[in-house]
Formats: structure tokens, sequence, C-alpha cells
């Protein structure tokens, strides 16, 4: 089963598996329904992945006829002999969109699996207005990461309503441009931006947002993690620095023995040895 998701998607979910079978920090119903969300997390990751890999194909196989072509023009000398299009590149846009939009509120459920909130939110942005900052406080270390997360985030949110809402909301419209020729007689690459602002190159974006959407997944179920473990037995999470290569799992929950048991000694009345 596992052998046929990419590492981007196995990780995020063996790593909340790990991190949460112990029952330490959440338990029964709770414990339950937030491994659901990881899995439901996992998938959409995979979709964005899909629809990324499915115009990065698109794409090179443009680039690679062009260079087949050698830029050779036409008997006129007036056009390149091939000049390359990725086929319904608006469609192929939106694949990648949707899940990744999806992905976004998704994750703004993992908070409220461990503090009780009194609404779901789909926007990290409300998310921290209405109930990260007032029960955590502004100098909390998943408010301040999150904040950090927003300017991308916005990114997302702006594109999928680029697409969807422009019709009928005040936000700017998504402008998708496919290869073109600029005024030196270069091809340019596929680009994409809100209207009125400079297109960036679509087949650099996609696999750079599904690496955000992948991390910020990841940490956040970490700090969730880390802001709810016990006092006992000290838990300690880890960066891990060496990943492997086909489970790149970021972050391990351990024990913290040399505390514990330094704890253990005081509770009995021994002094720790210095």
């Amino acid at each position: 089963m596992w052998g046929r998701l990419p590492p981007i998607s196995l990780a995020t979910i063996v790593m909340a598996h790990d991190m949460l079978s112990s029952n330490l920090v959440l338990s029964g119903e709770r414990l339950a329904t937030l491994m659901i969300q990881m899995h439901r997390i996992k998938e959409t990751l995979l979709h964005c992945a899909q629809a990324a890999d499915a115009y990065k194909a698109a794409f090179e196989a443009e680039t690679e006829k062009v260079k087949e072509s050698a830029g050779k023009r036409t008997t006129d000398n007036r056009m390149l002999a091939y000049f390359p299009v990725v086929q319904d590149i608006d469609a192929k846009v939106t694949a990648f969109l949707i899940p990744a939009r999806r992905a976004i509120t998704e994750v703004c459920q993992i908070p409220s699996l461990f503090w009780d909130f009194k609404r779901q939110h789909s926007d990290p942005a409300h998310l921290l207005e209405k109930d990260l900052v007032p029960i955590l406080g502004e100098d909390h270390r998943i408010v301040t990461w999150l904040k950090t997360r927003l300017p991308m985030i916005k990114i997302v949110i702006d594109y999928r309503n680029g697409q969807e809402h422009t019709a009928t909301t005040k936000g700017s419209k998504l402008i998708v441009r496919n290869f073109g020729m600029s005024p030196t007689n270069q091809i340019d690459v596929p680009g994409w931006g809100l209207d009125g602002n400079e297109l960036t190159d679509i087949a650099v974006d996609l696999p750079a947002i599904l690496d955000f959407l992948t991390g910020l997944a990841e940490v956040m179920l970490v700090a969730c993690v880390d802001a709810n473990l016990p006092i006992f037995p000290p838990m300690t999470i880890f960066r891990n620095e060496k990943p492997d290569a086909n489970c790149p799992i970021g972050y391990v929950l351990h024990v913290n023995e040399a505390e514990m048991f330094e704890k253990m000694r005081y509770a009995r009345g021994v002094k720790a040895d210095l």
C-alpha cells in the first residue's frame, strides 16, 4: 500500500502515526479523528503532486520539441518551424490549485483537535485571529511561526480565488499565459500571476508550493504536539537531519531519558549527579 505513494505524501502520514501512537498527547476519538485528518491531508497533497507532475511532463515535452527543432524557421523566415504550447494549460493549473487550496483548509483543522474551538476555519489568518491568538497569546511559537507563513498562503488562496470568484468579488483575476515570444525573439516560458502583477514561471512555482504545503502540514502537527506534551515523561521533538530518501520524515518524537531519570531521582529524594 505505502510503496505506491510518493515519499512527499508518505512521510507526512508516517510521521503523524509515529508521534501519536503513544497516546501521550491525544487518545480515543480525538486521536482517531486526527489520524483520519492526516490521511485526508496526505491524499490532498498526493493530488497536488499528480497535477504538478502532469504539468511538468507537458512542459518538458514541449521544451524538448523546441530543442529538436533547433530554432528552425518557416520558409519565409518569419516564424519558428515549431512553437511550443502546453495543451489545456488552464485546466492543468486548476487541477493543481483546487487541492492546494483544499490542503490549506484541511491543515487549519489540525489545531481544533488539540484545543476546543467554537468554529472551523479555512483560512489560517482567521484561525490566528479568532482562536490561536486568544488561546495561546501573540508570542506563542505556533502563532509566530504561522504568521511567517501567511504571505505564501495568501498567494495560493488569491490564485484560486482569482480563477473562481472574480465575477462576484473585487479580487484580481488570475492570468495564465502559455509559451510566448518576447520582444527580443526569445521564447518565454508559461507564467501566471494576479492581474497587474509580474508573471512567474509555473514550472518553478508548482513544486515550490507543493513543498510549502507539505511543510505547513508537518510543522502544524509538530507544533500542536509540542504545545501539548505531558510534563512526564519529558518528551523532545527532534529535527531529522538525515531523513531517509524513500520516506523523508522531518521530525521525530523521543522521550528525553536523561531528564526523565533526573526527575525520577529527585522524586525519590536522590540528588542528581552534577
